[in-house]
């Protein structure tokens, strides 16, 4: 009789990672001093489900006051035009 079939582990979230949730914070860093030094006014937050959620809760007030909107999708190796119209359809 041939061995039982193992399943398959279940997939980790996009954001499990200690790295992954390293640099979001990098980001989340980056993206507050830029705004603090009055560099950006509008922020349109692009990224995968899992990672925008991590993100979101690493964001300080600051940033949050300058989100203009979000797409939670990975346009990651995209043409630039599919790309554009995500961005532009949300």
């Amino acid at each position: 009789m041939p061995p039982a079939a193992r399943a398959a582990p279940p997939p980790r979230p996009i954001c499990a990672s200690r790295p992954r949730r390293l640099s979001l914070t990098r980001i989340a860093d980056a993206l507050d001093q830029v705004v603090r030094e009055k560099e950006m006014k509008n922020l349109l937050l692009v990224a995968p489900p899992g990672a925008l959620g991590v993100l979101r809760g690493k964001l300080s007030p600051s940033v949050r006051g300058v989100i203009s909107g979000e797409v939670a999708k990975s346009l990651t190796g995209l043409p630039v035009d599919q790309i554009a119209r995500h961005l532009l359809t949300g």
